[in-house]
């Protein structure tokens, strides 16, 4: 990719590739789902679920080259001087100096990082009164701070509960840049209300529905199937 870590494939049709709870994804940590529960490799061969038509291919060529689709400026990747977050279902309980210091203080992503959560290395943060806490859920984007006061961003491969306490939420507009920064990446956070995360968020999805309209075109040309 141009920016970032991740780069992404389409593939007209699909994957021939067998659901594993409705899904087709790889799931590393238990060696489930995609391509027989493990990362690709040099050789592997992945089947497509719909070929194209052969005798077509020239004048689709054509057409995709004349075809104009411009991505929406709010799906852009556009770098950021801080990460937006909204305050976690802890958040008051966190000291004042560690409140201050998640939104205000600079944080490197450490190595120990991976899709199921980004640890972060900075200032230590830590609850006014520390306390046992019964799990509770969880979701991407939720900042956990175990006793050890290191936080931990859980990311796409998160699990579902947990028992640490929560200090922020990172506002789902973010989340996709968030996703594409690299160990060793330094970041800040900043606060921003709900009704603005919303708003934010709005906009996202308005700008998807835009895109897809536009790639209506597109979708003529290759046929039917799955887009």
């Amino acid at each position: 990719p141009a920016n970032g870590v991740r780069g992404y494939l389409a593939v007209h049709g699909g994957f021939a590739l067998a659901p594993v709870m409705g899904s087709e994804t790889t799931y590393l940590r238990s060696g489930f789902g995609g391509f027989e529960g493990r990362a690709l490799a040099k050789g592997d061969q992945v089947g497509l679920r719909q070929a194209l038509d052969g005798h077509g291919l020239d004048a689709l060529q054509k057409a995709l080259w004349d075809l104009r689709i411009y991505l929406p400026g709010t799906l852009g990747h556009k770098q950021r001087d801080a990460i937006r977050f909204l305050p976690g279902m802890q958040w008051q309980e966190f000291s004042e100096a560690s409140r201050h210091a998640f939104g205000g203080s600079e944080f490197r992503i450490s190595p120990q990082s991976d899709r199921m959560g980004y640890r972060l290395q900075g200032p230590a943060l830590s609850m006014s009164q520390p306390r046992q806490m019964l799990s509770e859920a969880a979701c991407f984007g939720t900042v956990q701070v175990p006793s050890g006061g290191e936080a931990i961003i859980l990311m796409a491969d998160r699990q579902t509960t947990g028992g640490y306490p929560k200090i922020a939420q990172i506002a789902s507009v973010d989340l996709p840049l968030l996703a594409q920064y690299a160990p060793g990446r330094a970041l800040r956070f900043a606060m921003i209300e709900l009704d603005e995360a919303q708003r934010l968020d709005g906009e996202r999805e308005r700008a998807f529905a835009q895109l897809l309209d536009a790639l209506a075109p597109l979708r003529a040309l290759l046929g039917p199937g799955r887009p």
